[in-house]
């Protein structure tokens, strides 16, 4: 299978040709996936807000752009917020209006993943919560704010890092595939609400990449490693799986953004690990495509008989 390469001659010769007149908005965009996003968004002229949760981490991908500028035409600027306070994300993001202008572009980037054993002790509740809303809560939350406005004027990209926990039931992962997997289906409903409206929604899920999530304070139980042999040897799976780097996630972006053909795939579960030129090769026969008439790319669930 073939997959998106990152170029960087091709990113930096999309300069300001590509985005010079969007605003993109990421979260998590100190690290990883996310700082890969708004670099390729920023060489390719969009107005970036860099949205994470550390001011180091925010301003070193904003200085970064900004250095760009002269060539690229694109800018940044630093949002340092934690996503899991809900109620105060409307003020976030009539702030970032304020100072770039109206939002053309979501990312939502930002997650955190929790495994644990449910055989081995009582759960951690909080810890549950705070997976789920920093992973399906704060998206829905950005999409609400963000979608009406984008209907108003006919025109946006919403993209959600998803995961192939939505497709697959991995074990030990119950609290981010509860998440992913309702991101999922938060897609493909505003697909069926807000489709043919110029506002375009993908759910991507990019496959192996080396973020760190499992590495971070509390992502795995101690508990449940000590005592469950099974997930000891799924987080040395996870830990020693051959990755891709984030660059290809992040010119898969791009492409969703810029290329029309993509917008068949709104609203669909996107793989990254498949042949990528080949389905947008394929869309671009339109409604006569492949899959357009298979209605391929969406997850369903059919009915018994």
């Amino acid at each position: 299978m073939q997959r998106l390469t990152p170029d960087a001659q091709r990113l930096a010769a999309w300069s300001s040709h590509l985005l010079r007149d969007q605003v993109a908005v990421v979260t998590g965009a100190g690290r990883g996936i996310g700082r890969a996003i708004a670099l390729a968004f920023g060489l390719a002229g969009a107005s970036v807000a860099c949205i994470a949760r550390t001011e180091a981490e925010a301003q070193s991908i904003v200085d970064e752009i900004n250095a760009n500028r002269p060539t690229s035409g694109g800018s940044a600027i630093a949002m340092v917020y934690d996503l899991t306070n809900i109620p105060g994300i409307p003020a976030l993001l009539s702030s970032v209006e304020a100072q770039l202008g109206p939002i053309t572009i979501l990312i939502n980037n930002a997650g955190i993943a929790m495994v644990h054993a449910l055989g081995q002790h009582n759960p951690n509740l909080f810890a549950w919560e705070k997976v789920i809303t920093t992973n399906l809560t704060s998206p829905l939350a950005m999409m609400s704010c963000i979608l009406p406005s984008m209907l108003a004027r006919l025109r946006g990209t919403i993209v959600s890092i998803g995961s192939r926990n939505a497709a697959h039931d991995i074990p030990y992962t119950w609290a981010y595939s509860v998440a992913k997997t309702g991101l999922l289906k938060m897609h493909q409903i505003v697909e069926a609400e807000v489709g043919g409206r110029g506002v375009y929604n993908y759910y991507l899920q990019p496959g192996n990449v080396d973020t760190g999530i499992l590495e971070r304070e509390g992502a795995v139980d101690e508990v449940s490693l000590k005592g469950d042999g099974g997930l000891s040897k799924m987080v040395d799976m996870v830990n020693e799986a051959r990755k891709i780097s984030a660059e290809v996630v992040a010119e898969a972006c791009v492409v969703l953004v810029t290329d029309e053909a993509s917008r068949l795939l709104s609203g669909k579960y996107v793989d990254l690990e498949q042949d990528i030129e080949g389905i947008l090769e394929d869309l671009r026969r339109g409604k006569g495509s492949e899959c357009a008439r298979r209605d391929l790319y969406r997850l369903k669930v059919e009915s018994l008989r």
